[in-house]
């Protein structure tokens, strides 16, 4: 791996080792102790990745890479184009920089919103992980898992609607990942495992790319059924706002993310 990359992977697993500070943090304490314990997570991060990708050259490297993904990003894999690298740092920048924006205008100060941060930064790590996963079982599981974050963040706002809020966007993301793992059941006869790179050749394409693009587009806050809950338009506190972002984010990025390798021929 070169120089240039690792550092890329480093920076890409910063969302995720903010995430889990922000929670081991959440009890007050020495700020020496603090700083220790995020120098540790920085020192295992960067021994462990090199662990994983050695570990992996000989496994399953997409699983793999992918589990670790959940709370490292993912981005010790080499198997795809590094323009998507580029492209999941800059959302991921932009996700971060959203964050703290949010919290600057909110007025109540970081302390007020140290949990929700600290979620919403844990479901940034998890997409960033799950849109590397050439397995489809991988990435419906990491997009299941995703859900529940964003399912919190929605659900600690103070209004009325936060809880139905919270279902629809659980559901949305649910049905899409239901939809995904029948897309999994259908094609495991057939390549095993299913490797989103391999399907193309086999004559599923076409149905492969539509259930795909449904699946993920049912989680984007575009869809009619559950669009107007959480729109952009009508929603700006930071509750609400970065977690339909987020969807947003699962759904259209991983469909584009997957999409180029799936697309019909004709």
């Amino acid at each position: 791996m070169s120089d240039s990359r690792a550092l890329l992977n480093i920076v890409l697993s910063v969302p995720g080792i903010l995430g889990i500070a922000g929670i081991v943090f959440r009890a007050r304490g020495a700020v020496l102790w603090r700083m220790a314990v995020l120098v540790v997570l920085v020192i295992l991060l960067v021994l462990g990745g090199g662990l994983i990708r050695e570990f992996a050259a000989e496994q399953d490297s997409h699983r793999i890479h992918a589990w670790t993904g959940m709370v490292f990003s993912g981005f010790w894999s080499q198997d795809f184009s590094f323009h998507f690298d580029l492209f999941s740092l800059g959302q991921g920048l932009f996700m971060s920089w959203a964050s703290l924006t949010a919290l600057l205008v909110d007025g109540k100060g970081w302390a007020a919103h140290r949990s929700k941060l600290s979620a919403l930064l844990l479901f940034l790590s998890g997409v960033l992980g799950a849109v590397f996963a050439g397995n489809l079982l991988t990435f419906a599981a990491f997009s299941l898992v995703g859900l529940f974050p964003g399912v919190m963040v929605i659900g600690w706002d103070d209004s009325k609607n936060s809880a139905v809020s919270a279902v629809r966007f659980g559901a949305a993301g649910a049905a899409g990942t239901v939809l995904l793992l029948i897309t999994y059941l259908g094609l495991h006869p057939v390549v095993a495992p299913v490797d989103i790179r391999l399907v193309g050749g086999f004559g599923i394409k076409d149905t492969l790319f539509w259930m795909f693009a449904v699946a993920l587009l049912a989680r984007a806050p575009i869809v009619p059924f559950h669009a107007s809950q959480w729109t952009m338009l009508r929603l700006g506190r930071l509750p609400h706002l970065l977690p339909v972002m987020l969807a947003w984010n699962l759904g259209l990025y991983g469909l584009f993310r997957f999409g180029p390798m799936l697309f019909p021929d004709q």
